[in-house]
C-alpha cells in the first residue's frame, strides 16, 4: 500500500518544485474513518493546495505586468511631452511627478536663448526645437521682404503654417505665401523680374539658374552658392558641373 510522503520527504524530493503545508483549518475537514480514506483525502487536499498555489503565482504574474505597463506609460508620457508641466493623473504618485516638472526650470528660446517662462509666447516647431513668437515673427518678415528667405525653416524644417500666420498677419501672410508657392525661376515672364535682372547686371553679379536671386562674386573660384542653396557657375550661370568653364 502506498503512503503520502510526510512533510520531510516532501521537502527533500527533487521531483517537487515546492512543497504545500497544510495548515490546521484545511485539516480539520479530514475524515479519519480509516488510513486508505485519511490518504485519499490527504492527496486531493495537497492537490487542491498547489491548484490554489498556481492561481496565486497567475494572480502575481498578472499584477507585475499591470504596474510593468504603468511605468512604461509613464516613461512614454515623458519621452512625447518633456516640457509639458502637468501630466494626467491617476494617482498620489503621478500628482508628485506632476509636482517635480513644475519645479524645473522653464526652456529657453533656441534662436534668442531668452527663457521661456511664459507658455503663450513659447512655440514648438516640427523639428522639436522651441522658439519665442517674437523670433517666430521676425523670421518671417525676413521672408516677406525677401523671398529668398522663404520658407521659414529649422533644422530644415518650415515653419509650421499657423504659426506664421499669427507672426505675419493676413496681409504679409499673403505675400508670404505667394513667395512659397511661386515656381523656381527661369525666365523673364514679369517686368519686376527683368527690372531686377538689369540691377543685378549693373551691379556685376549673376543671376541664380535655381531661384533668380542675385549672387556677387568677391574673390575664389567660380564656384558659387545662393541663399537657397543652389549650386552654379559664376562665368555662365549654369548649374555646378554641368558646364565645362574653368574653375
Amino acid at each position: 500500500m502506498e503512503c503520502i510522503p510526510n512533510v520531510r520527504e516532501f521537502a527533500s524530493a527533487d521531483q517537487f518544485e515546492h512543497v504545500v503545508y497544510l495548515n490546521s483549518d484545511t485539516i480539520d475537514f479530514v475524515d479519519e474513518v480509516d488510513e486508505v480514506s485519511v490518504e485519499a483525502q490527504l492527496a486531493d487536499v495537497y492537490a487542491l493546495e498547489v491548484y490554489r498555489e498556481e492561481i496565486r503565482r497567475a494572480e502575481q504574474s498578472i499584477l507585475d505586468e499591470a504596474v510593468a505597463m504603468s511605468l512604461y506609460a509613464q516613461e512614454e508620457r515623458k519621452l512625447l511631452h518633456p516640457n509639458a508641466a502637468e501630466l494626467d493623473t491617476d494617482n498620489d504618485d503621478d500628482e508628485v511627478m506632476g509636482e517635480d516638472e513644475e519645479s524645473k526650470p522653464p526652456p529657453n528660446c533656441t534662436c534668442c536663448l531668452a527663457s521661456l517662462e511664459d507658455k503663450s509666447t513659447c512655440r514648438t516647431l516640427v523639428c522639436g526645437h522651441l522658439y519665442c513668437t517674437k523670433c517666430i515673427a521676425t523670421r518671417c518678415r525676413m521672408g516677406v521682404r525677401d523671398r529668398s528667405m522663404v520658407p521659414a525653416h529649422c533644422c530644415k524644417r518650415e515653419f509650421p503654417t499657423d504659426y506664421v500666420l499669427e507672426a505675419l498677419g493676413a496681409t504679409d501672410f499673403e505675400i508670404y505665401e505667394h513667395f512659397l508657392k511661386a515656381k523656381p525661376w527661369h525666365s523673364l515672364d514679369l517686368q519686376s523680374d527683368r527690372e531686377y535682372a538689369k540691377v543685378v547686371k549693373q551691379n556685376h553679379a549673376v543671376q541664380c539658374p535655381g531661384c533668380g536671386v542675385g549672387v556677387q562674386k568677391s574673390e575664389g573660384c567660380n564656384h558659387m552658392t545662393c541663399l537657397n542653396g543652389h549650386q552654379f557657375c559664376n562665368l555662365c550661370a549654369r548649374k555646378w558641373k554641368t558646364c565645362s568653364c574653368i574653375d
